[in-house]
């Protein structure tokens, strides 16, 4: 299984990171280089609201599809998804947002965690694809949130893609 991990601080309260995350207005500014989004939104009694976002991820020489359902909590607050169709056999994440104490110059910041697990269905390709898609993944989520939330301060979790990538190299050459 495959895991994706980007850690973002901004300069946002946390309510409002998620607003704007939340509301989907950066769809249509997304890099097309990093993929496609569509949201669509339904409100959840006394939840917040669910919505079924569906995505396109280039990849290699193609492109990764799949439709995810997430519940927004306005409360915690955060968003949570899980695949329900597409060309991945799992995935399901979260975004969270926590504040945090005043950045150099005052004003609201927050600590954006975005965590992504998948799994392409097929074990013998974990090895070399999943670092490569999750590489892939990492950069999308980085894309979102500057779309989204603005200038960030990006980290991600440690990666295997570099050794996955000569790898590949190595077996198509």
């Amino acid at each position: 299984m495959g895991k994706v991990g980007v850690r973002a601080r901004v300069r946002l309260d946390a309510r409002e990171a998620l607003r704007r995350l939340a509301d989907g207005g950066w769809c249509e500014t997304l890099p097309r280089e990093v993929g496609t989004v569509r949201i669509e939104r339904e409100a959840v009694a006394g939840h917040g609201e669910r919505r079924v976002s569906e995505w396109a991820l280039p990849f290699r020489s193609g492109t990764v599809r799949w439709r995810q359902i997430e519940e927004v909590f306005p409360e915690r607050p955060g968003i949570v998804f899980e695949q329900e169709d597409g060309d991945l056999a799992r995935l399901s994440g979260a975004w969270r947002f926590q504040p945090e104490p005043p950045g150099p110059g005052g004003g609201d910041t927050c600590q954006v965690t975005f965590e992504l697990r998948f799994d392409l269905g097929v074990p013998l390709w974990n090895r070399v694809i999943d670092p490569l898609l999750a590489r892939a993944l990492a950069a999308a989520a980085e894309a979102v949130i500057v779309t989204a939330l603005g200038e960030a301060e990006l980290s991600r979790e440690p990666s295997e893609a570099a050794d996955a990538e000569r790898l590949v190299t190595a077996v198509s050459a």
